[in-house]
């Protein structure tokens, strides 16, 4: 992962994408932030670094969050007709 710039700023000079951000750098494309499940900790990348299997990594991530802690509750939603019967 090179240093690739594709974010201009107000004057016109090219400056690299951020951490938690890439861009394609044949094309120059505005930087995004690194998709969920991805993260990147090193400016000016075209790519993003999948996380582990272990890991959390929201959109934008600059690392690794330790995911053994989290839990996700899902649970089924319940819908209830105008007469409150469901």
């Amino acid at each position: 992962l090179g240093q690739e710039f594709a974010v201009a700023n107000s004057i016109g000079v090219l400056s690299p994408c951020a951490l938690g951000t890439f861009s394609d750098a044949i094309t120059f494309a505005p930087c995004e932030p690194c998709p969920f499940g991805t993260f990147q900790n090193q400016s000016g990348s075209t790519a993003c670094i999948p996380c582990s299997d272990t890991a959390y990594c929201p959109i934008g991530s600059v690392r690794e969050i330790d995911g053994s802690g989290i839990t996700v509750n899902v649970s089924t939603p319940k819908f209830t007709t105008a007469d409150g019967d469901g």
